[in-house]
């Protein structure tokens, strides 16, 4: 199968010497009933004689190879390879008519036949579409033309480049593809806005608000999210919700004020989900392939279903048994793999139509094909919209796809599921098995007494399903067990599950929107999502979900009996995977002096400064942030008795003198696990429970507190941020024998850092960067660990933070905090 190019000049002779050789075998008709070694030899001589001649190329067509001339079938089978690339390399395709595909082309390894196909053109057989690109099951979500919902196109260049930017005009927006495209862009464009500290989002808002083609394309784009938001219908109002608070946070009502308020309601849009129906209700087949996840192919074709990623497939049949098969070349996902019930078929994309191909069996890493008339303009019975009526409920769903989406729309018209397919290829698996529509009407129903039930659902049920899902999936599955008793199957229990915890990580853009516009809450918002109005945690709102969550787990396990040695208490929900936001370690609990500090300094960036700020309101909104005393950070390392326990994240104790629960595990089993301990009286008692050692325990955290962020805020609005001098690093320094480099990137911050940021921004005066451009002969070493540079800033904010302003930043207890942690290394 391999092409043959024109011999280089030094071999130009024995070439014409072969070419004359090849002639001769076509014209005699000798070539074949060649021996195999003579196809090996002549291979690219013919080519070129065929290239060359239109005569040889259609006596080349003709001499297919005599089965017995080669010796037996495996060498027959090699020479017949031969000769049908040859026909390829000859561009001899263009004279093939579909009776010669059928006959002597049978059986071709795909590559070639793909060649020979193109080279034939329009001649051959092909199936026209039955239905529009952007609503063909058929075409993988790549190729539609308006991926939508918001695919995530490459960013344009005027995300980063005014000039770009400017280019954006409106002749340019005029044109439908174009304007369908920016948009999709401008939508990633406002989803990302704070995804990276680097970039100022309020300024790159402003940007586009600036430049009055996207101004008008963004106002369109606000109007849909609210119309989204207020939609109730889940995956509508999370699209929206995500967007708009972020817009919201970030200027964009200020910038358009007459724009409308969006007053979405959560809890409604989960009620009607559970009442329109959730997929955890269809029965999957045993052996569900989910673990094929992202760029898996799928195909329907009545009671056959195709799956297949790389070189594996499986078909399952109407009674969900499978069968695996092997798939040579089977990354060349374009084309549509499929089974009719007797036999395999591949359909590609030809034009504005479709040809289909029987699979005839392997060679090496290709399939055999056959373009055979009979199959050539088959296509498979994949229909892209079906129905299918859930237990107890007063209509069909609808079940569509379009534009690489498949969208489960209710009886009232709520869209109660939209699934990307083919699973987008992400490099991750799909978060559930992505069928065709036709396939999930074909499905049973896992628990019909479940179902009914979730007809039925309230709106008080939702509302406290909502509450459970901040928490977690096991409080969800306990709430359950007090709502939904009748829901009982494992699947639907989970499905139900899953759904609540998807649409309790919406909360937090529900209150980060109402701060910002002033707007209340939606009816039977859960408390933890409320907040005082001059701490708003902005960006960081399921921050502080998650820690209040925390800090209330805590204090429910320290009410437990206790004992002198401590007991466990089983597993918690903790921010995770179980949970519906990200892990909460490190930065997110404790002092937050630090970060105070940070945030008083002069040439800390406005946005960075703004995000600081968010962080802090978010850890002293919850009980663990108060600087009470009660709360402290514990590390164990597990020992050999820990191997039964792999991982110890969510476990739960009740301690001799409270509870604590561990948040990370880093290298499970044995390696070193991070506790929140607390303690109702502030007196701690050491605890170690069976297979771990204490590592270290931070001292309690007695600063900071919402009383003290409020006057900070206020002290930092009313007098401004501080441009600390160059003395203050000389002081460190002199005060704990750290290098000048090391002690200016605690007090100032890392250059390095403010110096990637692709947006300029006017950070450190000349006499504060000297430090960091000294040679290194004086003494400029930095790099402390990031843990030693919290602690020191810690230290260096005064606990009146008036003083930071009156007196500066207390050296002397940083210097001490420094000995202490060197001494304790």
């Amino acid at each position: 199968m391999t092409s043959h190019p024109e011999p280089p000049r030094a071999s130009r002779g024995r070439a014409d010497a072969g070419d004359e050789r090849a002639e001769r075998l076509l014209r005699t008709g000798a070539l074949a009933a060649a021996p195999p070694e003579v196809w090996d030899g002549a291979a690219g001589s013919l080519v070129r004689a065929a290239r060359r001649d239109a005569a040889l190329r259609d006596l080349l067509v003709a001499a297919e190879p005599r089965p017995d001339a080669a010796g037996d079938p495996e060498a027959a089978e090699r020479v017949r390879v031969t000769w049908l690339a040859a026909l390829a390399d000859a561009g001899a395709g263009a004279g093939l008519t579909a009776g010669w595909f059928a006959s002597a082309g049978r059986r071709c390894p795909a590559p070639i036949l793909f060649r020979l196909v193109g080279q034939a053109g329009d001649a051959l057989p092909a199936a026209p579409a039955t239905v529009a690109p952007d609503a063909d099951p058929l075409l993988p979500s790549a190729m539609t033309v308006i991926p939508d919902p918001g695919a995530s196109p490459a960013r344009p260049a005027w995300h980063g480049d005014d000039a770009a930017l400017a280019g954006i005009t409106g002749e340019l927006l005029a044109d439908p593809g174009e304007r369908a495209l920016v948009t999709r862009q401008l939508d990633l464009y406002v989803a990302e806005l704070d995804l990276s500290i680097a970039y100022d989002p309020s300024r790159r808002l402003r940007r586009v608000w600036d430049h009055a083609p996207t101004r008008a394309l963004l106002r369109e784009l606000v109007a849909d999210w609210t119309d989204r938001a207020e939609s109730g219908s889940l995956p509508d109002m999370a699209w929206g919700l995500f967007r708009l608070a972020k817009a919201a946070d970030h200027g964009y009502f200020d910038l358009d004020p007459g724009a409308r308020r969006p007053a979405p309601d959560p809890a409604g849009a989960l009620r009607r989900t559970l009442r329109g129906g959730v997929l955890a209700e269809l029965g999957l087949p045993p052996g569900d392939p989910r673990g094929m996840g992202a760029g898996t192919r799928v195909v329907q074709h009545g009671d056959h279903l195709t799956w297949q990623r790389g070189g594996q497939a499986q078909v399952f049949t109407r009674d969900r048994r499978p069968h695996r098969l092997h798939v040579p070349g089977g990354r060349r996902n374009e084309r549509a793999l499929w089974h009719d019930g007797t036999r395999l078929l591949l359909t590609e994309r030809r034009g504005d139509g479709w040809r289909t191909y029987r699979v005839d069996g392997e060679y090496g890493d290709d399939l055999l094909l056959t373009l055979d008339p009979a199959t050539a303009g088959r296509l498979p019975d994949f229909p892209n919209e079906a129905e299918v009526t859930f237990p107890g409920a007063d209509g069909p769903t609808r079940i569509a796809y379009a534009r690489g989406w498949i969208t489960f729309t209710a009886p009232d018209g709520a869209v109660t599921a939209r699934l990307s397919f083919p699973p987008p290829h992400d490099g991750g698996a799909a978060p559930t098995s992505v069928y065709p529509p036709g396939w999930w009407a074909r499905m049973g129903f896992t628990d019909v007494r479940g179902s009914r039930a979730l007809r039925r659902t309230t709106r008080e049920q939702a509302e406290r399903l909502f509450d459970a899902a901040l928490t977690g999936r096991s409080a969800v599955a306990g709430a359950l067990d007090r709502l939904m008793p009748e829901v009982t199957g494992r699947a639907l229990r989970g499905g139900v599950g899953a759904v609540a915890l998807d649409a309790a990580r919406r909360l937090p853009d529900v209150a980060r929107l109402s701060a910002r516009l002033g707007t209340p809450l939606p009816p039977g918002t859960p408390p933890d999502l409320r907040f005082r109005p001059e701490l708003p945690p902005g960006r960081h709102t399921a921050r502080a979900v998650a820690l209040r969550r925390l800090s209330e787990i805590l204090r429910r396990a320290a009410d437990e009996p206790g004992t002198e040695r401590g007991r466990p208490l089983g597993r918690a929900d903790v921010p995770g995977p179980a949970a519906p936001f990200p892990p909460v370690v490190d930065r997110t609990f404790g002092s937050v002096a630090d970060r105070a500090f940070e945030a008083a300094r002069a040439w800390t960036p406005a946005h960075v400064r703004k995000a600081l700020l968010d962080e802090m309101a978010a850890v002293v909104s919850a009980p663990v942030g108060a600087g009470d005393g009660r709360w402290r950070a514990v590390v164990l390392r597990g020992t050999g008795a820990t191997e039964e326990r792999p991982n110890a994240v969510g476990d739960l104790w009740r301690t001799p003198s409270g509870a604590a629960l561990a948040l990370e595990h880093r290298d499970p089993p044995h390696g070193e696990v991070r506790l929140l301990e607390y303690s109702p009286d502030g007196r701690f008692t050491p605890f170690e429970p069976p297979g771990w050692e204490q590592v270290r325990a931070d001292p309690a955290w007695r600063s900071g507190g919402a009383e003290w962020v409020v006057e900070f805020r206020r002290l930092l609005a009313e007098r401004g941020p501080i441009a600390f001098p160059p003395s203050l690093a000389h002081d460190l320094a002199e005060r704990t024998g750290l290098w000048p480099l090391a002690a200016a990137e605690v007090c100032f911050g890392h250059l390095r850092h403010y110096e990637t940021f692709p947006e300029p921004i006017d950070v450190f005066p000349e006499e504060i960067r000297v430090f960091y451009t000294a040679p290194d002969d004086e003494g400029s070493r930095g790099g402390l660990p990031a843990d030693t540079e919290r602690a020191l800033r810690r230290a260096l904010m005064p606990d009146d933070p008036a003083d930071l302003w009156d007196r500066g930043p207390d050296v002397a207890r940083a210097a001490a905090r420094y000995r202490e942690l060197t001494e304790n290394a």
